[in-house]
C-alpha cells in the first residue's frame, strides 16, 4: 500500500516539473520576442533643422568681389547648427562621444567636441551647436569640385553623436547618430542659400 500511495506523488510531481518547465520556456520565449522586436535597440536619428551664421567676415576690400580663384582671400565666421535628435528607443539615449566637424577645400576648417547627455525613451530632444571658425583661404582648387562660380562658398559638416542605450535594465547597446551637411553661402552677407543633409 505504501507503493501505492507513493506512485501518485512521484506523478504529481513529474507533472509539476513539467508543467513548470513549460512556463519558464514561455516566459524566456515571450521576453525574447520582445527583446528582438519591441525593446530591439535602434540607432537614434538627427534632424538638421536650420543653419545659420551670425558672424560672417570676409577679408578682401569687397565682399563681392570674392573669387574662388583669389588666393588672397580670406573667410572667417561662426556657424550655429541647429538639430533635433530623436530616440525611438524604450530605453534613454545616453552619448559621451559627440562632436562637430567643418571642412573645405578638403581640409578640415574647424572641430569641436560636443558635452555629454542623453535624450529619454520615445523622445526627441532639440540642440544648438555654435562653432567660431578662424579665418581660412577662400580660394577654389582642383579638388574642389563643390564650389560653384564666384560668391559661392561650399561648407563641409559632419555631426556624430556615440553612446548607449539600455534596454530593460539590463542590455546595453552601442548607438550611433550621424548627420553629413553640405551648406553653400553666400560670400556678400554670409546668409545661407541651401543645405542638403545625409545620415542613416
Amino acid at each position: 500500500m505504501r507503493m501505492k500511495d507513493g506512485r501518485p506523488n512521484r506523478s504529481s510531481n513529474f507533472a509539476s516539473c513539467v508543467v513548470g518547465t513549460i512556463f519558464v520556456a514561455f516566459i524566456i520565449i515571450i521576453m525574447l520576442i520582445l527583446f528582438f522586436s519591441v525593446f530591439k535597440a535602434k540607432d537614434p536619428k538627427i534632424i538638421i533643422n536650420a543653419v545659420q551664421l551670425p558672424n560672417f567676415h570676409v577679408s578682401s576690400s569687397s565682399a563681392a568681389d570674392l573669387n574662388p580663384n583669389d588666393g588672397e582671400s580670406t573667410v572667417n565666421f561662426t556657424i550655429s547648427v541647429y538639430l533635433t535628435v530623436k530616440n525611438p528607443n524604450r530605453g534613454t539615449f545616453n552619448y559621451y562621444d559627440s562632436s562637430l566637424e567643418l571642412n573645405y577645400d578638403g581640409d578640415q576648417i574647424g572641430f569641436m567636441l560636443l558635452p555629454a547627455g542623453k535624450v529619454m525613451p520615445q523622445s526627441s530632444r532639440f540642440m544648438a551647436v555654435t562653432l567660431s571658425v578662424q579665418p581660412f583661404p577662400a580660394a577654389a582648387s582642383a579638388r574642389n569640385p563643390d564650389t560653384v562660380g564666384v560668391g559661392v562658398l561650399a561648407i563641409h559638416t559632419k555631426l556624430k553623436m556615440a553612446g548607449r542605450v539600455r534596454v530593460l535594465h539590463f542590455f546595453t547597446h552601442h548607438a550611433q547618430a550621424y548627420a553629413d551637411c553640405e551648406i553653400r553661402i553666400a560670400s556678400d552677407d554670409g546668409s545661407v542659400r541651401n543645405f542638403q543633409c545625409t545620415g542613416p
